[in-house]
């Protein structure tokens, strides 16, 4: 089975702003702390998975870390919400045993709230049982389970693309289907 390790650790120092990351004796990467009455940026990431960051305030970093850094995947890389998210993305896509447990039709699939027991045997049971018993919004981003979160998905709503006003009705709609 697979075992999780500690997110990386974040050594705070006082230092000018430079391009590089400081590392210490151990190989940790440390966020630098800069000076506010050079700059209005007060920390800054160097930690992979994206592009190095600037905070404005301590509060900010936290905030980013937490999103970002936290609930990763060792094996995929893919970042989650919460370590519920994380649990149910590792049982899903890269445990073998309950792989073969969803190949036999058994019920392995958790709810999405941490705080219910349920499982169901398809994803979109547990879908279903998500808008039906603990009333998520059916455009929630159930897919979140599998893909994780990026900057560009924090939401958790699924976005559709702007659907342009057609004065077509559902049956005349239904009617040029038929004479396909």
């Amino acid at each position: 089975l697979l075992t999780t390790e500690s997110p990386p650790q974040i050594r705070i120092v006082q230092a000018d702003p430079g391009p590089n990351p400081t590392t210490d004796s151990t190989g940790t990467k440390a966020m630098k702390s800069v000076r506010p009455a050079s700059s209005p940026t007060v920390a800054r990431c160097t930690l992979p998975g994206h592009f190095p960051a600037r905070f404005t305030s301590y509060e900010h970093f936290e905030n980013h870390y937490r999103k970002a850094h936290l609930n990763r995947c060792l094996e995929c890389d893919k970042n989650f919400p919460d370590e519920h998210f994380l649990d149910l993305h590792i049982a899903e896509n890269h445990d073998p045993i309950q792989r073969l447990r969803m190949e036999r039709g058994e019920k392995t699939f958790r709810c999405i709230l941490s705080t219910c027991d349920r499982v169901c045997s398809t994803a979109e049971k547990r879908r279903l049982h998500c808008i039906d018993k603990h009333m998520f919004h059916r455009n929630y981003n159930f897919l979140v389970v599998d893909r994780g979160i990026t900057k560009f998905s924090m939401s958790m709503l699924v976005r559709h693309p702007a659907r342009c006003n057609s004065t077509t009705t559902s049956t005349s709609m239904a009617e040029s289907d038929a004479r396909s």
